[in-house]
């Protein structure tokens, strides 16, 4: 049976992406970005808090979504669906997007002067795969292509092992414990670009053969305010001792980072589980259109905070504004596609 509040978590934090994306333009660590200026600390404040954790939940939801969509489709039908919707678009998104991101990228950041067809030679150009310089990147399609390689090898394990109906008659603590213990020492391996595709592989296959299971989410729903106390403090403590400490604290640093990871993770669950398990109009066109949401947001942004730098000079109000006029953008590509049945 379908889980809304999987649905409507998912999409939420989705929609965060665009002032999470509008904000690494002053991140505080020095990261290229397609639209860089000086750091600020304020905004970086919300980045520090976000990216423990939210990808990492796009892969657990993903894999708990995956138990439920091999019920009904099989492995055959399964593979032809992640292949249409995460291949494919991942084909268009860097032929299509990536360009354009890249291009402003170089002409905002360097000074590019030429137009943007002949800009396409440059863009297939290998440097760092930031696209900061105007050359190849993957930009935020890498979840495309990371989801899709893991659902092949999440397949092949689900084979070999089995599936997830196992009947899980009991979750406490220490078993929740445990499962957060490997984070910290996979995060590390076949990383590219500080994505490891064996931590987002395990977490997709936590939430296929765990999260799926009623007795783990009733446990995550009696916990969930304890889980969000110990979420939220290691989140604070994540963010003091990354931006603000006047002397580096790495392995308590490290730990407070993998902490807020884990249990924001199972708190977000527990408490979306209480009070988000239901459907309407608008959670329903929300989870209906996530995934273009996901799709098209982020050359939004970058065209939104190409023009926004050019009249606004505060930090936090190119922050604010692009984030604004980047859902208004969104939003009205949506709702114009949802109309167009050539588009569609």
């Amino acid at each position: 049976m379908r889980k809304h509040y999987i649905d409507n978590l998912k999409w939420m934090i989705i929609l965060v992406l665009i002032p999470y994306h509008a904000g690494m333009t002053f991140n505080a660590w020095g990261e290229p970005n397609y639209i860089i200026l000086d750091s600020d600390k304020l905004v970086s404040n919300f980045l520090v808090f976000f990216s423990p954790w939210f990808m990492p939940l796009l892969f657990l939801l993903a894999g708990t979504n995956t138990a439920y969509s091999l019920q009904k489709r099989g492995s055959t039908n399964y593979l032809k669906e992640r292949t249409k919707r995460l291949l494919l678009p991942f084909v268009v998104g860097i032929f299509a997007f990536m360009p354009v991101q890249c291009y402003v990228a170089d002409v905002f950041n360097y000074g590019y002067s030429g137009y943007l067809l002949s800009h396409y030679a440059r863009f297939f150009k290998i440097t760092d795969l930031s696209g900061a310089d105007g050359c190849f990147s993957v930009g935020h399609y890498w979840f495309l292509i990371y989801l899709y390689i893991i659902s092949i090898i999440g397949l092949l394990v689900i084979k070999i092992i089995g599936n997830p109906h196992m009947k899980i008659a009991y979750v406490n603590s220490f078993i929740l414990f445990v499962l957060w213990i490997p984070l910290p020492f996979i995060s590390d391996i076949l990383s590219i670009g500080g994505k490891s595709l064996l931590e987002y592989t395990y977490l997709f296959l936590i939430g296929y053969y765990l999260f799926s299971n009623d007795v783990t989410l009733d446990y995550l729903e009696s916990k969930r305010l304890i889980t969000l106390i110990i979420g939220l403090m290691s989140s604070i403590t994540n963010i003091y001792l990354f931006l603000w400490a006047d002397y580096p604290h790495h392995l308590i640093n490290i730990a407070a980072n993998y902490i807020a990871e884990w249990f924001m993770i199972l708190a977000l669950i527990g408490y979306w589980k209480k009070y988000f398990d239901f459907s309407n109009a608008f959670t329903h066109f929300m989870t209906k259109n996530s995934f273009g949401f996901y799709f098209i947001h982020y050359v939004c942004v970058v065209g939104a905070e190409f023009f926004v730098c050019k009249c606004v000079h505060n930090h936090l109000a190119i922050f604010l504004l692009t984030s604004l006029l980047s859902y208004i953008l969104v939003f009205s590509i949506i709702a114009l596609v949802q109309n167009h049945p050539h588009f569609k």
